[in-house]
């Protein structure tokens, strides 16, 4: 009896040359002949009145034409349920005895409802999440860099109203928000390039699942699919949301040069999600700012000189500690500072796994 491809090719080799893709079947041997072997076969004296019969296209009826790896001459009749495999009936006898066995051709209807249960997931709600996620990934992506943007004008228009002395302070500042929107969009890319890989491997398996369904059946037809074959895809992490703090001009003073203002910082909040693709909220502050000269100067002057932060802009964390504070940027006094002055996260807004992305921007001082 001939064997089957291992690069699951799923087709009956020819019994004579175990070569060629088996075309028909010798009801009389009986024995599977590609067509080659199925003239030679017909020419034979010994053969030539055997009854020789196309493969029909059928896959549920090419499955009568599959015989025991292990019982070369006997066909595969039934399918042990415990042991999770054809067998025919000698394997019943010797192997078998007392297992509980069903018809071959109920267990390949079974199987391939299953693959095609597996396939309508990939198809009607796998693939299009993860399409609508990369749509919004790349709608955060343009929205982070008009954000972006837009903070560069204010900045660019307060410090065209300071002292010459603090221009370079104004170019700090932008450049200090480039940084921040880089990190923000690196962060992005590489959710999107998460999210294609995961639709790559979809697409991989419903591609393998679809050769399996549509093709013609062989032994490794009926070898069990894997428990968690898309466990890996009904979850997504790795979705934040990411926040700048906005640009707010001050009043010009004589301590200006100390109190220009808290740069730009990214917050990326993990986005809540629905049903079962749920993933818990919480916040993560990807950026960090080093102090510069000005700023360690500024925290030798009195808090009255600093600028405040809308204590009511944002809601508590309680997980992330006192305040909810979780802000790696120092850029102005310490973290006893910031929580007396109210620098806490917001809150990440509920949906179904497509974060927004917003600047907590610079804030200068007044």
């Amino acid at each position: 009896m001939a064997g089957y491809s291992s690069r699951a090719q799923h087709f009956v080799e020819c019994d004579q040359c175990e070569e060629n893709p088996a075309n028909f079947v010798c009801k009389t041997c009986p024995g599977n002949l590609c067509d080659k072997c199925k003239i030679e076969h017909e020419n034979r004296k010994i053969t030539k009145n055997h009854e020789i019969t196309e493969f029909k296209t059928v896959n549920k009826e090419l499955i009568d034409f599959l015989y025991c790896s292990d019982h070369k001459t006997k066909k595969i009749e039934c399918f042990c349920g415990p042991c999770k495999k054809p067998v025919c009936t000698d394997c019943i006898v010797l192997s078998h005895n007392g297992h509980a066995v069903k018809a071959i051709s109920s267990a390949y209807k079974e199987i391939k409802e299953d693959m095609q249960i597996k396939k309508d997931e990939i198809d009607k709600k796998l693939l299009p999440k993860y399409r609508q996620l990369l749509e919004n990934e790349a709608k955060k992506s343009s929205d982070l860099k008009k954000e972006a943007d837009e903070i560069e004008k204010k900045i660019l228009s307060y410090t065209q109203h300071i002292m010459e002395t603090v221009k370079s302070l104004g170019e700090r500042a932008v450049q200090d928000l480039r940084i921040q929107e880089r990190r923000g969009l690196q962060k992005i890319n590489e959710s999107r390039a998460e999210f294609q890989s995961k639709m790559g491997r979809l697409k991989q398996t419903r591609s393998q699942l679809s050769e399996q369904i549509e093709g013609k059946p062989g032994i490794s037809f009926f070898k069990p699919l894997e428990r968690n074959l898309l466990q890996e895809f009904e979850t997504c992490s790795n979705i934040y949301i990411y926040k700048l703090r906005d640009f707010q001009p001050g009043s010009l003073s004589s301590a200006i040069e100390m109190n220009f203002g808290t740069l730009p910082d990214l917050s990326i909040i993990s986005e809540q999600q629905p049903n079962k693709y749920n993933i818990d909220v919480h916040f993560m502050n990807a950026l960090q700012h080093v102090p510069g000269i000005w700023e360690r100067e500024l925290i030798k002057q009195s808090y009255n000189l600093l600028f405040g932060v809308n204590n009511n802009a944002f809601r508590s964390i309680p997980e992330l500690g006192q305040g909810g504070v979780m802000n790696t940027q120092q850029n102005s006094v310490d973290a006893n500072t910031r929580f007396l002055h109210g620098n806490i996260p917001q809150q990440a807004t509920p949906g179904f796994g497509f974060p927004t992305y917003d600047f907590k921007g610079f804030h200068p001082s007044k």
